[in-house]
């Protein structure tokens, strides 16, 4: 009998993903200067790529939510948070890599990397142990 802990950590895991973009997406939006310090971005003329990226990661955090409510039931958006993570890491190191990206997006991207992998892993584990709601686990 399954006890359905990994899904309580996948919820978790979750939240603190939503936390971190949380703390990307409200200085990216009211305060892009101040980011653009923390990050090592550089300094650029066009604050607004911060403002817009940051709007946009409101959007994709939001679908976060019904996720963390019922992955089972959204399991595309699942598969989607966990996979979308581990895109941008992945963009992120090829950019600082191959296309001149500053060095301050080397933190995006090995926190995006670290933590999607182990999304990904715990996420295994909620699928081994099933929907709680299905009654025939």
């Amino acid at each position: 009998m399954p006890t359905y802990r990994a899904l309580a950590i996948f919820r978790g895991l979750l939240f603190l993903g939503l936390l971190l973009n949380a703390a990307f997406f409200v200085p990216g939006l009211f305060a892009p200067r101040v980011l653009e310090g923390w990050f090592d971005f550089g300094i650029t003329n066009t604050v607004h790529w911060l403002q817009n990226v940051s709007l946009l990661l409101i959007i994709v955090t939001a679908m976060y939510i019904p996720v963390m409510r019922d992955p089972f039931r959204y399991i595309f958006i699942t598969y989607l948070a966990v996979g979308g993570r581990f895109a941008a890491g992945t963009l992120f190191l090829w950019g600082v890599w191959f296309m001149d990206y500053p060095q301050g997006v080397m933190t995006l991207a090995l926190g995006d990397l670290t933590l999607s992998s182990v999304q990904a892993f715990v996420l295994y584990r909620v699928l081994q142990d099933g929907d709680p709601d299905a009654g025939w686990s």
